[in-house]
This record gives structure tokens, C-alpha cells and sequence, in this order.
């Protein structure tokens, strides 16, 4: 097993000493916040909209605590279809401008999302069918910090895994799907994971580590064939821009997940090999993020063999 305690700044938090609870903080609304958030209560006052459910989701209750900005609104709705409650705020607000873009989206399950974007107040926001509970919303989740939850008709934050707020506080990075003995499948969340942990030096849960290494057969097919090209590119561009890029590089590479995710294309004369080792790309990836701590036990190459495996570098499908 790959021993990460030892890439880490600090030891690995055990699932048992985390001892989740509630905060009681309130979130601070900006001044645009507010008056979205009190327009959303005047539709309902006024349109005797009964047993509504309005929940912002995504990053936007983690950066909040974390007081970071966060421009977009993410928000979950029960009760009511999504393009009905933007159709009733466009009437009030943009009066005879149709600011309304309605999808359905159909995941590879066969779930169909029925979404409504809409703009007010120039904050671009996505209303979400909530067609399950909350919780079911949460533990669908990548980690418990993203399953955060601000309920804006109760102005409370909801943590209804309860361990997202303290592994905030800890700076515990800890898939959704374990607090529910249950394991995560999907590969992104692993690109997801080494982002938030480059991004806030955060400290990935040893049990998800273990769990990537058991089934790294099918984490290598998706990042093959699953996964678009696209998602792992914008990813990757998110890794290298945090505080420390060769991590998650060298991390992707110990859990034999860097080659899939590469996925070198080349036009040298043998179309079936190769020309640089994965050791070769691992030690530029590594150059190119400032950071040599990694490169430890990794034998040396010459000038100008790291600028041919540079150029080697840029043709990959994600540059």
C-alpha cells in the first residue's frame, strides 16, 4: 500500500477523533445575497407556494465559511418545478426580458435533472430538481465539505452527514460515501480530491486512499474511456494552479493512475510505444511545478533529454 503519511505535512486524522456537531455560525449574505435570498420569499409569500424546499449547494456554503467569494448559486428546489419558480422571478424582476434557459439533463444512469438558469440581479443562478430527500442528495456527493447545505427558507446550514463542518474545520478530506460504509466508484472524485488537497493543504482520509488502491482497475478503464477529455483537462489546470502541483502528480503516479490520465499522444515512427518512460514525464511535471522534494530515488536525465520529454509534455491531449 502506498504510504501517504509520509507525502503529507501532517499525520493522517483518524476517522474516530473527529467528532462532528453543528455550527452555529450564521452565514454572512452579501448585500446581493440578501436581496436574492428575500426575493425568493416574496415569490413564495405572494404566490402561497406551501412546503417549498430552497437549498443552496455546491462549493457555496464551503467557501463561504471559508470566506472565500463564490459568484454562482446553486440551489436545490422542492416542491415546485424549477422553470416554474424562474418564470415566476423573471416575471418580477426582468420584467419582459426572458432571462430563462431550461435543460434536462440525463446522467449515464438514466436519471433525468431538470434544471432552469436564470440571471438576476446579474448573479448567474441554476435551480435543481431535488427529486430525492436531502440526505440522498448529500451522500451522493464527492466529500463532506461539498455536502454542506444552507437552507435559505430556515437560514440555517444543514450537515446532514454530520461530519462536513468539522472535516472543514480539520481540513479533512473525506468522501461522502464513506460516512455511509459505502464505496466511491466515481473517478473524478479523484481528481477532485487531489485539487482541494494541492488547493488548501488539506489531509485525504486514508480510508478513500485504500479504497482508490482496491479498485484502481476500474479508476484506470474511466480514465480511458469514461471520462471526457475536457473534465480531466480543466481539472488538471486547477491542480497545477495550487500551492503544491507535484503532490497530486506524484500521488496520481504511486496509485498507477498518472499514465490513464496522460494518456500521451505522440507522432514518433513507432505509433504503439512510447518514447519516454512515465518516470521521465513524472520528473517534468514535477520540474514544471517548482517542486523537487518528490524527486527523491528518481534517477537523473540529462538537459536535453527534459527538454525533448517537455515537448513530450505538451502534446498530451489535455495541454
Amino acid at each position: 500500500m502506498v504510504d501517504f503519511k509520509t507525502l503529507q505535512s501532517n499525520p493522517l486524522v483518524s476517522y474516530e477523533t473527529l467528532k462532528p456537531n453543528s455550527i452555529t455560525n450564521p452565514i454572512n449574505l452579501s448585500l446581493k445575497e440578501a436581496q436574492i435570498f428575500d426575493l425568493f420569499k416574496e415569490i413564495i409569500k405572494e404566490n402561497h407556494l406551501e412546503n417549498i424546499e430552497l437549498r443552496v449547494v455546491g462549493g457555496w456554503v464551503r467557501d463561504h465559511l471559508l470566506n472565500v467569494p463564490c459568484n454562482d448559486l446553486d440551489i436545490t428546489i422542492k416542491g415546485i418545478e424549477p422553470n416554474a419558480f424562474a418564470e415566476l422571478l423573471n416575471e418580477k424582476v426582468n420584467k419582459d426580458k426572458n432571462h430563462i434557459k431550461n435543460i434536462i439533463l440525463k446522467k449515464a444512469n438514466g436519471l433525468e435533472i431538470n434544471l432552469a438558469k436564470i440571471i438576476i440581479y446579474d448573479v448567474m443562478i441554476d435551480f435543481v430538481e431535488l427529486k430525492e430527500n436531502s440526505f440522498q442528495d448529500a451522500i451522493r456527493r464527492d466529500f463532506t465539505f461539498n455536502a454542506l447545505f444552507y437552507n435559505i427558507l430556515e437560514n440555517k446550514i444543514e450537515d446532514l452527514l454530520n461530519s462536513g463542518i468539522n472535516d472543514l474545520k480539520n481540513g479533512f478530506i473525506r468522501s461522502c460515501a464513506t460516512t455511509n460504509q459505502e464505496i466511491d466508484y466515481d473517478s473524478f472524485h479523484i481528481l477532485r480530491m487531489l485539487r482541494f488537497a494541492t488547493k488548501y493543504q488539506y489531509i485525504i482520509d486514508d480510508k478513500y486512499l485504500s479504497n482508490i488502491e482496491q479498485n484502481k482497475a476500474i479508476f484506470q478503464k474511466d480514465f480511458l474511456n469514461k471520462i471526457p477529455k475536457e473534465m480531466i483537462k480543466k481539472e488538471m489546470y486547477l491542480i497545477f494552479s495550487g500551492q503544491n502541483p507535484s503532490f497530486a502528480i506524484y500521488s496520481l503516479y504511486k496509485l498507477d493512475l498518472l499514465k490513464y490520465i496522460l494518456q500521451i499522444k505522440l507522432d514518433f515512427k513507432d505509433k504503439n510505444k512510447n518514447f519516454f518512460s512515465e518516470k521521465d514525464i513524472l520528473i517534468v511535471l514535477i520540474s514544471l511545478s517548482l517542486e523537487k522534494k518528490y524527486l527523491i530515488n528518481i534517477n537523473h536525465i540529462s538537459k536535453k533529454r527534459i527538454i525533448m520529454i517537455v515537448i513530450c509534455v505538451l502534446s498530451i491531449q489535455f495541454y
